[in-house]
């Protein structure tokens, strides 16, 4: 979602209200030993103009975008903010590689590209479409093989842009496959952890949709995994593949079994835009609303960077 989407976020109270503890949460009935629950939200940053694509690292730090004011920012495990860069391009998305290089939808030059750490030096790795700019690559998720999914939603169009709005793939090679087209407002998109099922939010419907990946680029039909209470922006998983959805109209997050069964649902403030698991144990939920930053507990662990379809858990392997 853009900075500019969020101004016409309409919210409601179909969620549970903020601040709640996990006992009084929208909580599937029956047995919750197993099942995510969620913490009370808690703002650490706010000031921004409009946050979006947390991300972890190996280190335990979480970066995250300020798309108007094109800047990336870094929150540190003992709660200090740094600006990792400025001018970046619009930065919508972010993801790290196994490599510890970081990866990220430069909407506002309608490409992917992939950022060195210590140099902050920018290479393009998805420029060009149809003899034409993408336009305004939004969010993507990472395989196992080197390549990265990612969505490309009309949130703007560059004058030399060619397509409509649709999701890609970019393999190791720089070769780019279209994946899916006729989605209104694609964005949020992610892996299972298995690598085998590839998640698409369109935002301008009220769907989640999940689409079998039968080789690296090469997706199988898409089915409708779960009717969403309205569109959906970003999305994230635990290790067990459950899947932690924000629902900006809503100021929600919405969490539902691989199945596509609601387990529970929690209020922010703000209206959220992105998710991730973050922190040394990768044992806390991330969230960008807005002008603000948040931080959710949660019973659950993410996956490490680089960990989707060939790695472990962090806190496992440290067991």
């Amino acid at each position: 979602m853009t900075f500019k989407t969020a101004l016409l976020i309409i919210s409601s109270l179909t969620c549970t209200s903020f601040g709640a503890p996990a006992s009084v949460q929208d909580t599937k009935s029956g047995d919750t030993k197993d099942m995510p629950v969620l913490g009370t939200p808690e703002k650490l940053h706010g000031g921004f103009e409009f946050t979006e694509g947390p991300t972890p690292d190996l280190e335990g730090n979480v970066y995250f975008t300020d798309i108007p004011a094109e800047r990336i920012h870094i929150h540190r495990p003992d709660g200090t903010l740094e600006t990792f860069m400025t001018e970046s391009g619009k930065c919508n998305g972010l993801m790290f590689d196994a490599d510890g290089q970081l990866w990220a939808c430069q909407g506002g030059e309608g490409r992917v590209v992939r950022i060195d750490i210590k140099s902050k030096e920018i290479t393009p790795v998805a420029a060009r479409i149809d003899g034409g700019t993408f336009l305004s690559t939004n969010d993507l998720v990472l395989d196992a093989h080197g390549g990265a999914y990612f969505t490309d939603p009309a949130y703007w169009r560059h004058a030399d842009s060619k397509v409509d709005e649709g999701v890609y793939y970019v393999d190791s090679e720089g070769e780019i496959t279209r994946i899916a087209e006729k989605l209104l407002r694609p964005n949020g998109i992610l892996l299972s952890p298995d690598g085998n099922t590839l998640y698409i939010l369109p935002t301008g419907e009220q769907r989640l949709i999940a689409h079998p990946v039968l080789s690296p680029g090469k997706v199988g039909p898409g089915r409708d995994l779960a009717k969403l209470g309205s569109g959906g922006d970003g999305l994230t998983s635990d290790t067990e593949g459950n899947l932690y959805i924000t629902q900006p109209r809503r100021r929600c997050v919405d969490v539902y079994s691989p199945e596509g069964e609601k387990i529970t649902s929690v209020k922010l403030r703000g209206s959220p835009s992105n998710i991730c698991f973050g922190g040394p144990k990768l044992d806390h939920l991330y969230v960008t609303a807005g002008s603000d930053f948040y931080r959710i507990p949660v019973n659950k662990n993410g996956l490490q960077p680089g960990s989707i379809g060939a790695g472990a858990n962090k806190s496992q392997a440290d067991d």
